[in-house]
């Protein structure tokens, strides 16, 4: 968040200003002026910032974005209000997954910019959940997977590569390789491998018929081009 001034109250974490999920923490600042120095952690944030008035008619909200351990500060004067979401960035790498974006993505940040959904969002939850009152936990999981995939399309450079249906991504690999290092002194069996993929051992079973069913399907193919081929141009006998 950008200083807006420069309060000498710090921003701390409390019951009435927190609210955490498994995959979402929502902060909440104002309308008495503080700060929080610089510093950074391991989350995305987003944070939408509305001034004073009727959640910030007089001048127009501002928001950012920052990606993980990107260093920043924040502050804001009086009456000023404050709405920060910090999700995980690996809940960002499994909305890539399900929307097909398998390669490198990087954050755009973004520095009292504007976002008309985001900024929605924030009015939502102040109006609906003013200081004292703390989400449910299935609201926030909700929001959680809401944002990652917005953050995604709508705030990222994605460098997506091609890459076979057929291969895992890069999350399920590290999946995998975690598996391996865990099992590998003590063993496993193969059957035990599902789990560790989303699709589980059902879809993985049914993975492999359906790569056998196009292996099969390659192999007439190619057979009947071979018969193809000998038809048109048949071996020459030697004299």
């Amino acid at each position: 968040m950008e200083r807006a001034s420069t309060p000498k109250n710090l921003w701390t974490p409390t019951q009435e200003t927190c609210c955490e999920s498994k995959h979402l923490a929502i902060l909440r600042g104002g309308p008495t002026a503080a700060y929080l120095p610089e510093h950074s952690h391991p989350e995305v944030q987003v944070s939408v910032r509305f001034g004073p008035g009727t959640y910030g008619e007089a001048q127009p909200p501002r928001v950012n974005l920052y990606a993980p351990y990107q260093a920043h500060s924040a502050g804001w004067g009086q009456d000023w209000r404050v709405i920060v979401w910090l999700l995980p960035n690996t809940l960002l790498e499994e909305a890539a997954d399900e929307l097909g974006v398998r390669g490198r993505f990087e954050i755009v940040p973004v520095t009292s910019g504007r976002d008309g959904l985001l900024e929605a969002m924030g009015r939502t939850l102040i109006e609906d959940f003013p200081l004292g009152q703390s989400a449910s936990g299935l609201f926030c999981e909700s929001i959680a997977t809401f944002l990652a995939g917005y953050i995604l399309r709508k705030h990222c450079d994605k460098r997506a590569y091609c890459i076979s249906p057929d291969r895992l991504s890069d999350l399920q690999m590290r999946r995998l390789h975690e598996f391996i290092r865990e099992r590998i002194e003590f063993g496993f069996d193969v059957l035990e491998l599902g789990p560790v993929n989303t699709t589980g051992a059902v879809g993985v079973a049914s993975e492999n018929r359906a790569r056998l069913g196009r292996a099969r399907r390659l192999w007439w193919f190619q057979g009947r081009g071979r018969e193809r081929r000998m038809a048109r141009f048949p071996p020459q006998r030697p004299r």
